[in-house]
């Protein structure tokens, strides 16, 4: 792993906690954990 990339990574670990409080805190449904799972999924695919 580069440096490069696990700078991408804690961009978007901070970027993605950042929206999901931003989500939680507008509405909050039982949603959250079906769109984490769904990001987690596309950025493996993406990086693998």
């Amino acid at each position: 792993m580069t440096s490069g990339g696990m700078l991408a990574i804690l961009f978007y670990v901070v970027l993605y906690n950042r929206m999901m409080a931003y989500v939680e805190s507008r509405a909050y449904m039982g949603t959250s954990t079906q769109i984490k799972g769904a990001f987690v999924v596309t950025f493996r695919k993406e990086t693998a």
